[in-house]
C-alpha cells in the first residue's frame, strides 16, 4: 500500500511498520469490540470467530490451528515467505427482522467493516461463492415450524435473507490475503530514482496474519451487530 498512499498523500505517508494500513492499528478496535460483546451478551447474543484454513488446509482443531497448518507456517517463514487464510465468523442468538432492504442490508453494512481489517480481501455469508455452481431447489432456505416458532431447514444465507436476518445464525467467511511484506527479495521500482529495483525488506513479519485476526473479526463482528441492534 506504501505506493498508492504516496501519490494520495503527496509523499507524505508513514511508511514505518506499514503506517496506516498495518494491522496494529486494529488495537484500539479490539478494545471497542470487546465492550460491545459484553453488550450483546444481554441481548442474549454471542459472537464467535475461528480459522476455517490456512494456505487451503482445512483447520481440523476446535481451538487453535492443527499440526499441518503450524508446520505450513513453519516452513513458509523458514523460506521467507508468508500464506493467507480463512476466518469464519458466526453471531447467534440474531432476532429475525433486523436490517432492510437494497442500501439497508446487513450484509452491506457489515462487510464495509470487515474490509476496515487490513489483508481482507473477501467476504461471504452462507455459501457466498457455492451459490454460483448451486441451484434454487437445492439451496433455497426452507421454512417450518418447530416449538411453535418458525425456522429453516438450512442456512446457506448466512441469516440473512433480503438484507434482513431471518432469525439464524449470521454465518461471515473472510479471506486474508498473505501478508505482502516478506523477506524473499522480490522486484518493484524506486521513487526518487523513477526506475526499476529491487526490494528486500528487514524487521519483523508475521508469516500468517490470519492467527492474529481470530480476535479482531470477533470484535468487528461484534460493533457491527451492536450498532444493529441499538
Amino acid at each position: 500500500a506504501d505506493y498508492p498512499a504516496y501519490v494520495k498523500y503527496s509523499g507524505y505517508n508513514d511508511v514505518r511498520g506499514g503506517g496506516h494500513f498495518s494491522g496494529r492499528l486494529t488495537a484500539p478496535v479490539v478494545c471497542l469490540g470487546s465492550l460491545c460483546k459484553q453488550f450483546l451478551k444481554t441481548k442474549n447474543i454471542s459472537i464467535y470467530a475461528n480459522i476455517e484454513n490456512i494456505g487451503g488446509i482445512k483447520n481440523t482443531a476446535k481451538d487453535g490451528i492443527d499440526y499441518k497448518i503450524q508446520k505450513l507456517i513453519s516452513d513458509t517463514a523458514a523460506k521467507g515467505d508468508s500464506v493467507g487464510g480463512k476466518i469464519l465468523c458466526l453471531a447467534k442468538g440474531i432476532p429475525a427482522g433486523y436490517g432492510g432492504p437494497l442500501f439497508e442490508g446487513i450484509e452491506g453494512t457489515l462487510s464495509k467493516l470487515f474490509f476496515g481489517i487490513p489483508a481482507v480481501k473477501a467476504v461471504e455469508f452462507g455459501l457466498g461463492g457455492g451459490f454460483a455452481d448451486s441451484f434454487g431447489s437445492k439451496v433455497n432456505d426452507i421454512y417450518s415450524i418447530k416449538d411453535g416458532e418458525i425456522r429453516t431447514l438450512s442456512n446457506n444465507n448466512g441469516g440473512i435473507a433480503g438484507g434482513i436476518t431471518n432469525g439464524n445464525s449470521i454465518d461471515a467467511l473472510l479471506t486474508f490475503k498473505p501478508t505482502p511484506s516478506i523477506y524473499i527479495t522480490q522486484k518493484s521500482v524506486d521513487l526518487k530514482e523513477m526506475k526499476e529495483a529491487e526490494l528486500k525488506i528487514k524487521g519483523r513479519h508475521d508469516p500468517c496474519i490470519v492467527l492474529r485476526a481470530v480476535p479482531v473479526a470477533e470484535a468487528i463482528m461484534s460493533i457491527g451487530i451492536m450498532d444493529m441492534v441499538i
